[in-house]
C-alpha cells in the first residue's frame, strides 16, 4: 500500500470528474478534511467505503488499494486484507485513546471538585496527588504511539505558542504562591485577610480550569493532527496537581516556617515526577516503540 500514490490517484480522478473536496466528501458522507488527508497521503479511506469511492471516481478497487494499474488481483485483495488489520488495529488505539482522556479526566475533576469546590479536601495528603499524577503521566505514555511522539516541530508557530502558554501557566503558580508568602504582609494592605484565602483559591482554581482545557486541546492536537508537541500534554497534567496541591495545601497551613517548608516540597516533587516523565517520553522517542 502507497498511501501517497493512492491520495494522488483518488485526486487525479476527482479533479477528473469536477468534484470538490467538499462535494465529494458529502457523496461518500464524509468530511472534506478526510478527502485531503487521503489525497496528502497522511491517511487512507476506510475499507468500508472503497467501494462507493471505487463507484463515485471510476477507478478499480484494485487500483485505489495499489495506486496505481494492477492486473494481479490476489496480489490487490492481499494487500486490501493487510488494509483492513491495520485500520482495526488504529480503531482499537483510538478507542483506547478514548478510555485513556476519559480516566484522566475523571482523576483530575474529581480532585478539582474537592479541592475548589466541596472545601472538603483539606484532610488531603498530597503524596496522593504525587500518585495520581503519575497514574495519569503513565496511562499518557501508555496510549501515546511513537507516531504522536515524534511529530514534535519546534518551527511550528502553533506549537511555540501553545508550549510558551503551558509553561507560562506552570512557572505562574509557582510565583503566585512563592509571592503570597514571602509578600503576605504587603498584600494584606490591599486585600482584606479574610478575602486573602478566597481570592487566592479562585485564582488557583482558574489556572487549574485553563490547564485542563489546555491538556484537552494538546491532547486533540496530538491525537488528531500531529502538531502539537506531547510534552505540552504532561506539563499541563502536571500544572493541574500542582495547583489542586497548593490549594490543598492552603486548609492545612499552620505557621510561616510551614508555609515555605511545605511550599518548597510540594512545588519540587511534582517537578521531579514531570522531569522523569520528560526523560522517560524522551528515551521512548529515541530508542523505544509504542505499538
Amino acid at each position: 500500500m502507497d498511501k501517497e500514490k493512492t491520495g494522488l490517484l483518488i485526486k487525479s480522478a476527482r479533479l477528473q470528474k469536477g468534484y470538490t473536496q467538499t462535494e465529494l466528501g458529502d457523496i461518500l458522507g464524509v468530511s472534506n478534511k478526510a478527502i485531503s488527508r487521503w489525497e496528502n497521503g497522511d491517511s487512507f479511506p476506510d475499507v468500508g467505503i472503497l467501494e462507493d469511492l471505487s463507484n463515485c471516481l471510476d477507478i478499480s478497487i484494485e487500483k485505489l488499494v495499489s495506486g496505481e494499474s494492477s492486473e494481479d488481483k490476489e496480489e490487490a485483495l492481499s494487500e486490501l486484507l493487510r488494509i483492513v488489520k491495520i485500520q482495526a488495529r488504529d480503531s482499537v488505539r483510538r478507542k483506547i485513546d478514548i478510555i485513556s482522556n476519559i480516566i484522566i479526566l475523571i482523576i483530575i475533576l474529581i480532585r478539582f471538585y474537592f479541592a475548589f469546590v466541596s472545601g472538603k479536601g483539606y484532610s488531603w495528603n498530597f503524596k496522593y496527588d504525587i500518585v495520581f499524577l503519575v497514574i495519569c503521566n503513565l496511562i499518557l505514555i501508555g496510549s501515546t504511539t511513537r507516531k504522536s511522539l515524534v511529530c514534535e516541530d519546534k518551527r511550528d508557530n502553533q506549537y511555540r505558542i501553545i508550549s510558551l502558554i503551558t509553561l507560562l501557566l506552570f512557572v505562574a503558580s509557582v510565583v503566585i504562591m512563592i509571592g503570597a508568602i514571602y509578600y503576605l504582609d504587603l498584600l494584606a494592605v490591599y486585600v482584606a485577610p479574610e478575602n486573602y484565602g478566597p481570592l487566592l483559591s479562585k485564582i488557583l482554581g482558574s489556572i487549574t480550569l485553563a490547564s485542563i482545557g489546555l491538556f484537552e486541546y494538546e491532547w486533540y492536537k496530538l491525537k488528531h493532527m500531529k502538531i502539537v508537541a506531547a510534552s505540552a500534554v504532561f506539563v499541563s497534567v502536571a500544572n493541574v496537581f500542582l495547583c489542586i496541591s497548593y490549594r490543598e495545601w492552603m486548609g492545612s497551613l499552620v505557621t510561616y516556617e510551614d508555609a515555605l517548608q511545605s511550599i518548597g516540597v510540594l512545588s519540587i516533587s511534582i517537578f521531579i515526577v514531570l522531569i522523569i516523565t520528560m526523560v522517560v517520553m524522551k528515551y521512548i522517542q529515541k530508542y523505544g516503540k509504542l505499538k
